[in-house]
Order: C-alpha cells, then structure tokens, then sequence
C-alpha cells in the first residue's frame, strides 16, 4: 500500500499480508540452508530488498547470510554491531549508506544474543505496523534455532570424524582431509607425502604398563608429534597404535623424510616406525596410503626404530645418542 512521505514523496506502509506469511512458510521449508531460508523469509514477509545475518565474530559481527549476492566482505553495518552488544531491536531512517529505512532485530537464545537479523529498503516507508514487527520477531526466534541446530550439525560431524582417545581424525575423517588435499595438490602442482607411524612393541608396552599407561602413552605421543607438524599437516589416528600423517607441502624426498623423522624421534617412552610415500601425481588415496604401510612393515621387518622410503625402501637410522 502506498501513501505520501512527509514531504509529499511517496513512501509505502508495510502490513503482512496472508499470502506473505504463506510465501516465508514455504521458504522457511524449502530453501536447505536454515539461515538463508530465514533472510529470504523475512525478505519475503516484508517485502523488503535486502534482509542479512550477523553473527559475533572475532573482530566484530560477520555476514553469515544474505539475499545479496557479493556482500560477505563487507564491514558489519553499525545498527547490526549495536544491536548484538545491547540485545535491543534497532530502527533507523537510513542504512550506513544511505537509502531507507533499516530494521534490526536481534536473535537470542536464552539470554544471550547470537545474531542480529536485519532488513532494509532502498525505498522510502512510512510506516511498519505492528505485526510485521512480531513477525519478524518470530523469524529472529527461528534464526536462533537454526543458528543452534548448524552448530550442533557441525559438532556432531566433528565428533564423527576425530578419534575420541586422541583428539586428531580418525579413518573417516583421514579419508575425507587427505581427497581433499589431493585435489588441492592436483590443481597447483604439489608435492605431498602420506606417513604411516607405528609405536614399536606397543602391545608389551600394554601388558606390562597397563590400558590406562597405554592410553596415556598414545596421547603424549600425538602432543609430541604436534609440535613438529605444521600448521597444514594432518595427523589422524589409523587404528590401534597406527597413525597417519600427510604432508600437503612435502617438498622433496629428503625434505619429507627430514620432516617424518622430526616427528618420530619426538616419540616420548618408546621407539616408533614410519613408512613414508610421495603421492606420484595420479594415484589414488587409498593405493598412496597402502604404499606407506608397505614401507612400514619394511621398517619393522629391518628391526624397528626408523623411517622406509617407500619404492627404493631408502632406510634412515635414529643416530646413535
């Protein structure tokens, strides 16, 4: 509905209309992205032309959904930054930019405030009523609840993927890092190595320790071997007192065997083995991976304590201390 600005510019009132609340249901429904759906929704609802998602951010409030395209790298407008400090709707004449009118509101769970939901029109509007202000209230309800059920998604996905004992991957989530890794090195020409790690007569080590001693020894192994991983690298948890390490930037042979044999003399209590294989630019993960072990068992089978190249089996010795 239209109607005269205060001066005499046209200006629109917003009242919800049924088949407005009937097309946010539907997008709320159908769009699978739970904070897009709520954007495109109170976009919908009333009929402004952009709705966005703020979320607190480590250096201020981030773009976490919008209708617009190519807005992710914008600054957090202040009205939004406001609103997720003081937990209060916010109105205002006009964006940051200028234009409309800019509504706020803020989305809380609980107590705490965790986004902020904001529309804007680039048109002049006289009035809001009522019910599109509750309205919207109730999509701001609705982003909270999809901002907590993604986070719960990505936590659950988390804890599919990480070995609970050690806090690294597991084979899931190995599996899906080193295909990614791999399609990364495909794409720019990398170097990358896989490692297969094994903690030398880890079963004696049971029996006459304990479980308890044993766990505790897997766990100060990866603290240790941490700390000569990049930031890059992966460490993951194979099975048993089986690890895998893969190296996206490996460099040359001596430089990833340098790098693999920094980590294994860091082992804590006991010795370990490593085999170590370079990705030969076309195989496959699980042939690179099968490659590493094969050069794994060759260092158990040389006697332990050292580090197999795999395809000439070069052998690198702990020097003597």
């Amino acid at each position: 509905m239209e109607g005269r600005g205060p001066h005499g510019a046209r200006g629109a009132h917003v009242v919800i209309r049924p088949e407005d609340l009937r097309g946010a249901a539907r997008l709320l429904t159908r769009v699978s992205d739970p904070r897009a759906a709520v954007c495109l929704a109170a976009s919908w609802m009333l009929r402004a032309d952009v709705a966005e998602l703020w979320e607190p951010g480590p250096d201020g409030p981030v773009l976490a959904a919008s209708t617009e395209e190519g807005r992710f790298s914008l600054p957090a407008p202040a009205i939004a930054a406001r609103v997720i400090e003081e937990g209060c709707t916010h109105r205002a004449r006009s964006g940051d930019g200028g234009g409309g009118p800019v509504l706020v509101e803020p989305v809380q769970r609980g107590r705490k405030t965790v986004a902020a939901l904001l529309v804007r029109w680039r048109r002049a509007v006289d009035d809001i009523d009522e019910t599109s202000l509750a309205s919207l209230s109730l999509l701001a309800a609705q982003a909270a609840l999809a901002i907590e059920r993604t986070a719960l998604a990505q936590e659950l996905a988390r804890q599919a993927e990480t070995d609970p004992l050690t806090g690294v991957a597991n084979r899931r989530g190995l599996a899906r890092a080193l295909e990614r890794d791999l399609a990364a090195a495909r794409r720019t020409d990398r170097h990358l190595a896989v490692a297969m790690l094994d903690l030398d007569h880890f079963k004696a080590y049971n029996d006459s320790e304990g479980h308890p001693a044993g766990d505790l020894l897997l766990r100060g192994a990866v603290r240790a071997w941490r700390e000569h991983l990049r930031a890059g690298d992966l460490l993951a948890r194979y099975g048993g007192e089986e690890f895998v390490v893969v190296l996206p930037e490996a460099g040359d042979a001596v430089t990833a065997m340098r790098a693999i044999e920094r980590v294994r003399m860091s082992t804590p209590y006991v010795t370990a083995s490593a085999g170590l294989a370079l990705w030969d630019g076309r195989e496959p993960a699980a042939h690179l991976i099968r490659r590493a072990d094969g050069a794994l068992y060759e260092a158990k089978r040389a006697g332990r304590d050292r580090t197999v190249l795999a395809a000439d089996l070069r052998v690198v010795s702990r020097p003597s201390s």
